[in-house]
């Protein structure tokens, strides 16, 4: 589901945010889902901060109109790190 779902949003995304800013910060991050969260893995911290900082609002307003239902909750962390994972 994880894939299919960020997949469908980043197409939404592609409508909102810029080209450079979307290949920059957006299409790095790698989705894992397990129901009731999506987890967006960046590559490294500082790619998280910036996606938590700058778009997380925009993400969650994507993901809850592509689902059309209450929203996943959406917790942005760094590749390879677990305990690197910030909350909305």
């Amino acid at each position: 589901m994880s894939a299919a779902l960020w997949n469908r949003c980043l197409l939404r995304l592609e409508e909102e945010i810029d080209d450079r800013e979307l290949a920059t910060w957006i299409r790095p991050l790698r989705a894992i889902s397990d129901g009731q969260r999506l987890l967006l893995l960046a590559p490294n911290p500082v790619v998280q901060s910036k996606v938590s900082e700058l778009f997380l609002p925009i993400i969650q307003r994507v993901l809850s109109e592509t689902l059309g239902e209450p929203q996943l909750v959406v917790e942005i962390g760094v590749s390879g790190n677990r305990e690197h994972v910030a909350e909305p």
